[in-house]
């Protein structure tokens, strides 16, 4: 999935060109079209479920990708999917050290991307 990202600023934040396309129906699952470096997040770790976030390393450090539902998407005219509204920013480290869970986590799936929440059971069990 192409994205057309014009510069990543001193604070972290991505800025990317929003291209031009056909819309998705709202709604649409976007989970198997997204890149297999983003890895979900817990929902234990989330206040809502809503914007679908991920967690994505960037050369080693945890970033925190959001709002990756359908209307975010387009097609364009060669027929890949382009992002036309990304949030992007790096892993709020404050949260994640004052939270053992989270912390723990982070190191595992760092590691590990399958890593479930907990390390002795499956996300599947919790």
């Amino acid at each position: 999935m192409a994205t057309e990202v014009i510069a990543l600023t001193h604070q972290g934040i991505l800025v990317a060109k929003q291209a031009m396309g056909e819309t998705l129906p709202q709604g649409d699952d976007m989970s198997r079209s997204l890149p297999p470096e983003l890895i979900e997040i817990p929902s234990r770790f989330l206040r809502a479920d809503r914007d679908h976030p991920r967690l994505l390393f960037l050369e080693g450090s945890p970033f925190l990708v959001a709002d990756l539902h359908a209307r975010n998407f387009v097609r364009a005219s060669d027929g890949r999917l382009r992002v036309i509204d990304l949030v992007a920013a790096p892993w709020p480290a404050g949260d994640a050290l004052g939270d053992p869970l989270v912390s723990s986590w982070l190191e595992r799936v760092r590691a590990d991307p399958d890593a479930s929440a907990l390390p002795a059971a499956p996300d599947g069990e919790l």
